[in-house]
């Protein structure tokens, strides 16, 4: 092959490689879309920042509707509902709502920006 013709050819390989990378990370500080899934629910996080640093997680019903956080206001034992958008909002950010992707999985919550 011809010196220079495979110069051109390397350069071109370069050029579109770069720009792929380039694209890439461009693509990283762009905000989420519509639908984009912004993160998993954590929801022993989401029931320490609700109910403080003793409170915790545990699952009433082994689907993905049966969290609940303990609470233990006033040194008295209590299962409080978790409300899992208040959760994306709390853990993520204003306008994210939840939604499941397996209702038999417990921890198939995620967050999207809808």
């Amino acid at each position: 092959m011809n010196p220079i013709l495979r110069s051109a050819l390397a350069l071109l390989v370069g050029f579109v490689a770069a720009s792929a990378v380039f694209a890439a990370v461009d693509r990283d500080d762009e905000p989420p879309t519509e639908g984009t899934i912004v993160g998993d629910i954590d929801v022993f996080e989401y029931c320490r920042s609700k109910h403080g640093n003793d409170a915790s997680a545990v699952l009433t019903n082994s689907n993905a509707f049966g969290w609940r956080c303990t609470a233990r206001p006033n040194d008295i034992f209590m299962l409080v509902d978790v409300d899992l958008n208040d959760a994306c909002r709390t853990l993520f950010e204003k306008g994210a709502v939840a939604s499941v992707t397996d209702e038999t999985d417990p921890y198939s919550w995620v967050c999207t920006v809808p």
